[in-house]
């Protein structure tokens, strides 16, 4: 019953203030699921196709591949950080520039998030405008609106995962279905291969695509904020404990120091040395 009860409140409790207790932590596939809401983003689908008319599709391609490559490099680190720590970008931003740099942080988070869910919606009141042409625009904007909006109430870890894994099969199927209709009405051709601007391929494009993708690396705050809902053990992250905190540390759980006991009080903001334990780094 009380591990019952740990459970629930796990699952209410805001840590938005505090770093993520192991009991509120996420197994790796449900995690996943959850991060496929930002993966799945067809924003990226629109950016490909744009590149690859402006610069060529193999310097897409190659700065495509060369972009994955560095964002993954990249939150490879930042990603067991934040599962090390339990920590949000606001909270480790807080440690590192006090309360009032951190609000820089939380204002460049809010703004992509803005700026990707605007131009998201658009794409999709663009498509329901097409498909139903006495659908206006606005009209369309605003059910996007109307369905998308109450879909950020509430934990991730709560339903988040679930609701991404039951429309993770609709989004593959999609991107298929898409592929066949339109090689259905209007024949294969190759020539998608060779896309690119009428005069051709600039120097470099490659390097281009590529700096141009590294506007999506702003979403690096987004995998610090999902990855501290990651369990240490699926990261293979050995826990440092100590036996006292220090006023300077940032504090997280650790499960292997039986003297902390986690107190929804326990903040970022009030170091209680004596009821918590740090990671020493």
């Amino acid at each position: 019953m009380a591990g019952k009860l740990a459970a629930d409140e796990a699952d209410t409790l805001d840590y938005s203030n505090i770093a993520v207790p192991p009991n509120a932590r996420m197994p790796k596939m449900a995690l996943t699921m959850a991060w496929w809401a930002v993966c799945s983003a067809v924003f990226y689908i629109v950016v490909g196709a744009a590149l690859a008319l402006g610069f060529g599709t193999w310097n897409a391609i190659i700065g495509m591949v060369l972009s994955v490559v560095a964002y993954g490099l990249i939150n490879a680190v930042l990603s067991r950080f934040a599962i090390k720590t339990g920590l949000s970008v606001a909270l480790f931003s807080r440690v590192l520039f006090g309360n009032v740099g951190a609000g820089l942080a939380t204002l460049i988070f809010c703004a992509t998030a803005i700026y990707y869910a605007v131009f998201e919606g658009s794409v999709i009141a663009v498509g329901i405008n097409n498909i139903f042409p006495s659908i206006s625009y606005p009209i369309a904007a605003l059910i996007v609106v109307l369905y998308s909006v109450p879909l950020i109430f509430g934990s991730i870890q709560t339903w988040l995962d679930k609701f991404n894994g039951v429309l993770l099969p609709f989004y593959i199927l999609g991107l298929v279905l898409a592929v066949v209709l339109a090689i259905s009405q209007y024949g294969y051709s190759d020539k998608w291969l060779n896309l690119g601007p009428a005069g051709g391929e600039p120097a470099l494009g490659w390097l281009s695509c590529f700096v141009y993708y590294m506007g999506v690396w702003v979403l690096m705050m987004f995998t610090f904020d999902y990855a501290r809902f990651g369990r240490q053990e699926d990261a293979a992250i050995t826990p440092i404990s100590t036996s006292a905190c220090r006023s300077t540390s940032w504090c997280s759980w650790s499960a292997a120091c039986s003297a902390c006991s986690w107190s929804a009080r326990c903040r970022i903001s009030a170091p209680s040395p004596k009821s918590r334990c740090c990671w020493r780094f």
